[in-house]
């Protein structure tokens, strides 16, 4: 199977359900990870990249292209398709976590839990999120 894009959720504390948005890079730790972990550290910033989404093509600042070349070490495009593109939810992680299976697509799954202040990764070989400031760590 070929492994496509990363997804972005967003688990809002008062329910179950997760706001998700793809990312349309492969989501690796090394890119992905760390943008989000360094620029979408708060409620409502995440809540407005899944909403709006985010795009590093050269209409986009410059601002916001230097901010992720520095956080990654390279110039990478990274987008992220907002809610106006993109509108989907998913009824629970475990549903989330489907993205991993046979048919899925989806070799990384980032979620923000409003309820923990935090981001967790899920790999598709191991399917269960785990916190990404310590997978990172690990980097």
């Amino acid at each position: 199977m070929q492994y496509l894009n990363s997804i972005i959720g967003l688990q809002k504390s008062n329910t179950s359900k997760i706001s998700i948005a793809p990312c349309t890079t492969e989501g690796n730790l090394n890119t992905t990870g760390k943008i989000l972990n360094n620029l979408y550290a708060d409620f409502s910033s995440v809540e407005n990249l899944i909403l709006k989404g985010f795009n590093t093509t050269p209409e986009q600042s410059l601002t916001a292209s230097s901010e992720i070349t520095e956080i990654v070490g390279e110039e990478i495009i990274w987008q992220v398709l907002g809610h106006n593109l993109q509108n989907k939810e998913v009824a629970n992680v475990d549903k989330f976590l489907k993205h991993h299976k046979p048919g899925g697509k989806y070799l990384f799954l980032y979620m923000f839990s409003e309820a923990d202040n935090k981001w967790y990764v899920s790999r598709s070989d191991d399917q269960e999120f785990k916190p990404l400031d310590e997978e990172l760590a690990k980097l």
